[in-house]
């Protein structure tokens, strides 16, 4: 499978369940959610029992900087 998050880009856009969680900020809270979804699709990999023949790599692309308001 292949997954690709783009919550990182402009605009910073977070579930309502992860807004003013990080009390860091939109960016932060974005950050969180992003953590937190990582982390179900590495469970969900785990929970298949496929975690020993499967290859994860994350990987980050290092864009322009953030400009948006409270970033």
């Amino acid at each position: 499978a292949y997954v690709c998050f783009t919550q990182m880009h402009p605009p910073l856009i977070c579930h309502p369940d992860f807004r003013g969680k990080s009390n860091g900020g939109v960016y932060s809270d974005t950050l969180a959610e992003l953590d937190h979804r990582t982390g179900q699709v590495l469970d969900a990999i785990d929970a298949r029992q496929s975690a020993t023949l499967t290859i994860s790599i994350l990987m980050a692309v290092s864009g322009q900087a953030l400009t948006h308001a409270g970033a």
